[in-house]
């Protein structure tokens, strides 16, 4: 069995519509058990390595809207009161949207083809950007380049696993300490990122918590 890469996908989206038009890509490669190895490291490749751990595309609205993907003005609305730097990942150098769905196609492939491995695809819930983009591929006539086994819901693993360590509790993300990066929310790489770390210090605290019980454990008397 091929080794699996872990792969968080974001999405920016002008509409929260299952058909919504796609403003921007952004997917990242990760190592959910790289701060169990090193817990001052990052869970991502070095950059500079090839092919690129990361895929960012912004993608041309326009293009969207002649596919017959959803625009939603409240949700463009919204968009107009995000912050300077989360506009501009929305707005720097668009493609079609044909074009940017074929080049996260090659991306994996290319990832696929230099590792020889599988894909594990993450996002932050499996209700939002995974039907998107599979709506998009169909609009589009494209091939979708995953398999339906291949996604995992991040919200679901990371509240869950926060609630099986600490009980229900009203914020769990709390318990997830801050990534040494600038965070910039509803940028789709930047979100891309911080799942990715939120995943790998969830898989961080259960070895912790496993070690602990593993030293407590009493050795059985030999009869």
């Amino acid at each position: 069995m091929k080794q699996r890469i872990n792969i968080v996908i974001d999405l920016e989206t002008a509409s929260l519509q299952s058909d919504a038009a796609i403003c921007s890509i952004a997917a990242q490669v990760f190592d959910p058990m790289a701060l169990i190895k090193d817990s001052n490291s990052l869970p991502f490749p070095p950059e500079g390595k090839s092919p690129s751990p990361q895929f960012m595309a912004v993608v041309n609205v326009a293009s969207c809207i002649t596919a017959g993907l959803d625009v939603d003005k409240a949700t463009c609305r919204w968009w107009s009161e995000r912050s300077d730097e989360a506009k501009a990942s929305i707005l720097a150098t668009p493609v079609l949207l044909a074009s940017a769905l074929e080049e996260l196609s090659k991306w994996l492939d290319l990832l696929r083809s230099h590792l020889d491995c599988d894909v594990r695809i993450w996002c932050q819930g499996t209700d939002f950007d995974i039907p998107i983009l599979t709506n998009a591929y169909r609009v589009c006539g494209l091939p979708l380049p995953w398999r339906h086994t291949d996604v995992r819901d991040a919200r679901t693993f990371i509240l869950e696993e926060l609630e099986m360590l600490f009980g229900p509790e009203e914020k769990p993300y709390d318990r997830i300490p801050a990534m040494d990066e600038e965070w910039v929310t509803h940028s789709a790489l930047s979100d891309a990122r911080r799942t990715a770390w939120n995943i790998a210090q969830v898989r961080k605290m259960q070895y912790e918590l496993l070690t602990k019980v593993e030293r407590r454990v009493i050795p059985t008397k030999q009869q």
